[in-house]
């Protein structure tokens, strides 16, 4: 919408260069902020959320993580299957609050 309303102020004779400066600092900017810069995740950050996450979903994480690192060939796959065992031996004994 508001390239459009740029772009049809231009085709209509009210071009100044100023203009012309404004919607490319606009679009750079634009541009900048969701394709170059991306924040980077820290494990610190990420550690701090799976804290904070209920101890089931924790659980199910650490399943989900020893499948994923099992099928890149990290682990092996009898780790990942104990890995499967004891998580689902924990989350039938875990008590929901």
């Amino acid at each position: 919408m508001f390239l459009e309303l740029c772009l049809c102020a231009f085709n209509n004779n009210y071009y100044y260069p100023l203009d012309q400066q404004i919607v490319m600092a606009v679009l750079s900017y634009m541009y900048f902020n969701h394709f170059v810069d991306h924040e980077v995740l820290s494990v610190a950050t990420a550690l701090n959320w799976v804290m904070r996450m209920p101890d089931r979903q924790q659980l199910e994480l650490f399943e989900r993580l020893s499948v994923l690192l099992a099928g890149e060939d990290l682990i092996p796959e009898a780790l990942s299957g104990k890995v499967q065992a004891a998580v689902q031996s924990s989350l039938s004994t875990l008590v929901v609050h």
